[in-house]
């Protein structure tokens, strides 16, 4: 079944969203939004962001697990894909007492808090001692974070998008549900996401009185600082804030700020521009000359945004609104890059369950035609001709998970973590450009030399390893593919206690927080988790169904389709027959056998 979703607005929230969305190859994406990236309007508050990650989200709240769950994102795109636009800044954090109950003390005091939750997020976490404070720091802490170059991340995500087979086109709506009749293949729209952030204010249909501004003023300049930093607060008034940033790619250096609750003007105030310079050269003398000024700063340009705040939070629920389905993921104020993925991730799953209930509706009525065509004479391109196919793909060439090893018994794989490590090592193992038969033979003396055993992994040595790789044949890769298993076995220990279910607990049974968080693992790139995820559903059934993107093309060239809810469907919604199902598409296309359905 085909999900057709529109999601309106083209910030980072909707695009981020979008890019999530776009992902699973069943979702037809349209981005519709009145402002697009290269945009700059008041209305838009997106491009006028620092950006950073400086997590504000109280201990035990919704907005701290969103900030919590964006980081691995973030972080995986910096080390990846340099070109978003994104790179790794030291950063300072200084605290000020007597900061503490104004407006801005308390919006940063979990930012500037002596031991914050984030602390065991961020890398290189360490306090800052009070010899090396500027005069009037009552703490402080440094660690290394990220930057974001607004100009060039945000048109990034937009060709992930596109790439993904997302859809933009401008457009204004003077009522949400006008926007399910924008979808670009001409049907109704399935779902909306309403990510309009400010705009939610007097979009029809929502309407939402709770939304408000929150005004901030920048200056960019050319002038480098060096490392990212924040203060607790100003001697200016409560509502001015003091940080300093470096983008990424030459997006200049963002000087700031402020935080001007219910103040909608668009113009920049000169006055407050001269108290933000002369704030940031006071505790950072090295953004000018020895000697000078504000006159020692090249500024780029004044900008202002307007922040969407919200009474009572940030909005992320189902509604229906005349009739059509609608998740709602806005008011973020000014966290909405550092909780970008992890607000996406709720409004995914919202989208997700909406999409089951549709599907389940829709299942209700294919059960039934389902049992008539079992007597049906066959013709090419039918529903029967279909399901025929998928069994044949399931009965002649479907294979267990971890095929060929002493584990492949159905019996015994269950989600023990000895059985979740070897199918691991599968994926790592067959993501390399290596023969079929040699995988096998290697993954069977990875299994024999018992390195599904987590303690077994972790105690062996990097000779020990290459060993075992040589006598599987796995010889051009055994050096790299050594040392990945051994930072494969510490991650798992230090960070998943030795277990990677809890891998799954962290990313909340979400598969695509599951994805991230697996490509962390080393020598897990795409193709690698794709490999795991067919076959883990098995035994992760939250995550299924999953087949990945080289099979799904060899499933519609053997008539099957790209389908994955109808394919799932088929297979009577059974994960274990589902990862049978996706190796034995595997096997047809790594034997090129695609010529047994040609007839069909």
């Amino acid at each position: 079944m085909t999900n057709n979703i529109v999601v309106l607005g083209a910030g980072v929230s909707g695009l981020t969203t979008a890019y999530l969305l776009s992902q699973n190859p069943t979702n037809k994406i349209t981005v519709l939004a009145k402002h697009m990236p290269g945009d700059y309007d008041i209305e838009y508050a997106s491009p006028w962001a620092g950006a950073n990650y400086m997590p504000v989200g109280k201990e035990g709240s919704a907005h701290q697990k969103w900030e919590r769950d964006t980081w691995p994102a973030l972080k995986e795109i910096t080390e990846k894909h340099p070109e978003a636009g994104i790179h790794f800044r030291g950063t300072l954090i200084y605290n000020r007492k007597n900061d503490q109950e104004t407006d801005t003390g308390k919006l940063f005091s979990e930012l500037t808090q002596p031991n914050p939750w984030y602390k065991d997020i961020v890398l290189n976490f360490k306090s800052i001692p009070s010899d090396q404070l500027p005069p009037g720091v009552d703490n402080g802490q440094e660690f290394t974070s990220v930057c974001i170059n607004t100009a060039v991340y945000l048109p990034w995500l937009v060709g992930q998008c596109i790439k993904n087979g997302a859809v933009f086109e401008r457009a204004v709506f003077k009522h949400i549900a006008d926007a399910a009749n924008a979808h670009h293949t001409g049907q109704k729209a399935d779902v909306v996401v309403n990510c309009t952030g400010l705009s939610s204010k007097t979009l029809g249909g929502v309407l939402d009185d709770k939304m408000y501004p929150a005004r901030g003023q920048i200056v960019v300049v050319r002038n480098d600082p060096g490392p990212m930093l924040s203060t607790s607060g100003t001697n200016d008034g409560e509502d001015e804030a003091l940080y300093i940033m470096t983008r990424a790619a030459g997006g200049g250096t963002i000087l700031g700020g402020s935080y001007q609750k219910d103040n909608w003007n668009g113009v920049p105030d000169m006055n407050l521009a001269n108290r933000i310079m002369k704030r940031c050269i006071d505790i950072c003398p090295g953004l000018v000359k020895k000697g000078q000024g504000i006159e020692g700063l090249d500024i780029v340009r004044h900008g202002v945004g307007l922040r969407p705040l919200r009474e009572g939070g940030t909005r992320i629920e189902k509604d229906k609104v005349d009739g059509v389905a609608i998740v709602h993921n806005y008011g973020h104020g000014g966290f909405g890059y550092q909780a970008s993925f992890g607000c996406a991730y709720s409004a995914v799953s919202l989208v997700n369950e909406i999409m089951q209930n549709i599907s389940h509706a829709k299942l209700r009525r294919f059960s039934i035609y389902k049992h008539l065509i079992k007597h049906c004479t066959m013709s090419a391109h039918t529903p029967h001709e279909v399901a025929w196919k998928i069994n044949k793909v399931l009965n002649e060439f479907g294979r267990s998970p971890l095929h060929s090893t002493a584990l492949a018994d159905p019996k015994s794989l269950n989600s023990s973590p000895e059985i979740v490590l070897a199918m691991v090592l599968d994926a790592v193992i067959k993501a390399r450009p290596i023969s079929h038969e040699l995988t096998q033979k290697t993954l069977r003396k990875l299994i024999e030399a018992e390195y599904h055993d987590i303690n077994v992994l972790f105690k062996s040595t990097w000779q020990d390893r290459t060993v075992v790789l040589q006598e599987g044949g796995y010889n051009r890769f055994r050096e790299q593919c050594a040392t990945n298993l051994g930072e494969l076995a510490k991650l798992i220990v230090e960070r998943y206690d030795g277990d990677l279910n809890n891998l799954l607990k962290v990313a909340d049974g979400k598969i695509h927080k599951a994805r991230i968080l697996m490509k962390e693992v080393r020598g897990m790139g795409d193709v690698a988790v794709e490999v795991f995820f067919n076959n883990v559903q098995s035994i992760w059934p939250s995550t299924a169904p999953c087949l990945d993107s080289r099979s799904l093309k060899t499933a519609n060239e053997i008539g099957i389709g790209t389908d994955l809810d109808e394919i799932y469907n088929a297979l009577d919604q059974d994960p274990t027959r589902m990862a049978w199902f996706a190796n034995g598409v595997s096997e047809i296309r790594l034997e090129k056998r695609q010529e047994a359905f040609e007839e069909i």
